[in-house]
């Protein structure tokens, strides 16, 4: 399976500059930033990366971002991933695995970054009235 990672950023240079490291050598198909009109070096820098950008001129917000990187994506599979997250070595391999043969969907559990042995969540849960939740 092709992985395609769609990440929307805006003004997350220093986000970006944690998270692709973290990508190399996990098997990306490719990685699709989409630039919600940054003023920052971030399209610049993730394009120097080897990331292919999509630009917006103004912020557009998160859905805009993820329908236009998944739009673009050429990869089987779409691993959507905030810009402020930094992957484990295994990460991605770990994912497939659980997936399988017959995939719809996964998250992986989110560390927390001031004390990491600490699980601040393991995916988020969206109401039909439009109210999220950590869980």
């Amino acid at each position: 399976m092709r992985v395609s990672a769609v990440i929307p950023t805006w003004n997350g240079l220093a986000y970006l500059q944690r998270l692709l490291p973290s990508m190399q050598g996990q098997g990306f198909h490719e990685v699709v930033v989409v630039d919600n009109g940054s003023t920052d070096a971030s399209t610049e820098w993730v394009t120097s990366q080897g990331a292919r950008v999509i630009r917006f001129p103004h912020n557009r917000g998160f859905a805009a971002a993820i329908n236009a990187g998944a739009d673009a994506a050429t990869g089987d599979v779409l691993a959507i991933l905030n810009n402020d997250v930094r992957l484990h070595p295994e990460w991605l391999q770990r994912i497939m695995d659980a997936l399988g043969d017959s995939y719809a969907l996964a998250c992986g559990k989110v560390l927390n970054e001031r004390e990491p042995e600490r699980i601040d969540a393991t995916f988020d849960a969206l109401c039909l009235g439009g109210t999220a939740w950590r869980c």
